[in-house]
């Protein structure tokens, strides 16, 4: 039985195929530029985004940084990943909450 983190990067690396990068590609020594987005989802609601680029030499040291973030989606320049976080968000706990009542 493939656990559920091998099939979602066996999925990634088949969209990549998919997308144009081949085996040559992905695996020489060339540095391929990506740019990365990463949203961060909190438990009262607030979305933060930061975007970075990535220089990739091996796609395995890539995916095995962002192992911890969920795959939102991919394309040949860029892959955005998703977490969501119980806690409040920096500007909750800036305005003062502490906590988030139902």
């Amino acid at each position: 039985m493939i656990k559920p983190v091998s099939k979602v990067l066996l999925a990634a690396f088949a969209v990549l195929l998919l997308n144009g990068f081949t085996y040559h590609s992905v695996f020489a020594e060339e540095v391929h530029t990506i740019s990365v987005t990463l949203e961060t989802i909190y438990e009262d609601g607030d979305k933060q985004v930061e975007t970075r680029t990535e220089e990739v030499m091996a796609m395995e040291d890539f995916w095995a940084k962002y192992s911890a973030w969920q795959l939102v989606t991919m394309s040949k320049e860029e892959v955005v990943f998703r977490s969501q976080v119980e806690e409040l968000s920096p500007l909750a706990i800036y305005s003062g909450y502490s906590t988030v009542s139902p």
